[in-house]
């Protein structure tokens, strides 16, 4: 089984799952970075069991960061250290005076 990030649909993109069976799926990237996953779920229940008959579908997104990620801080997490570093100084210029 291969999937493809380049094409969203189509060939390669696809998986089919048996009923009352499952599987084992591993992911692997070629390179280091962040990736952005969306998986779809979808399936018909026949009505057996304890589950109401019918379609279901579902969809999950999920992050992966590979390699070495550098966090990068946001600009108002900046300012506000910049902002607590003058207050100290002339907190502290002050207090000397």
């Amino acid at each position: 089984v291969l999937a493809s990030t380049l094409v969203p649909t189509g060939a390669g993109n696809t998986w089919t799952q048996n009923a009352l069976s499952h599987d084992h799926y591993n992911f692997g990237f070629t390179g280091e970075g962040v990736y952005d996953v969306s998986l779809s779920i979808s399936g018909n229940n026949s009505g057996a069991g304890t589950i109401a008959p019918g379609p279901y579908f579902d969809t999950a997104s999920f992050r992966f960061v590979t390699g070495n990620a550098i966090a990068v801080p946001e600009p108002n997490s900046l300012a506000a250290l910049g902002l607590a570093a003058i207050g100290g100084t002339l907190f502290r210029r002050r207090r000397l005076a």
